[in-house]
């Protein structure tokens, strides 16, 4: 059985399981603008699917505000 942990600094918006898998969390909210109008998005519980890419560490797409801005990121920054 897994055990779950929040990441610090994404505390509610995404646990590291201690088998090294990235989960976003139950009821994380994130906002978007489509054609001027602001759209709200409450997201289920799921696993974060690392990228992979050519001769490169595994990437992960995680949001950093509540404003729809995307980063990419190692997972492995997370699990250490």
């Amino acid at each position: 059985m897994s055990e779950y942990r929040q990441i610090p600094g994404y505390e509610n918006l995404y646990e590291a399981s201690s088998n090294g898998t990235i989960w976003s969390c139950e009821g994380k909210t994130t906002f978007r603008n489509i054609h001027g109008k602001r759209q709200k998005r409450v997201w289920k519980r799921r696993q974060i699917i690392p990228k992979l890419r050519k001769g490169k560490a595994a990437h992960i797409m995680i949001y950093v505000s509540n404003y729809g801005k995307m980063a990419h990121t190692k997972q492995n920054w997370f699990i250490a």
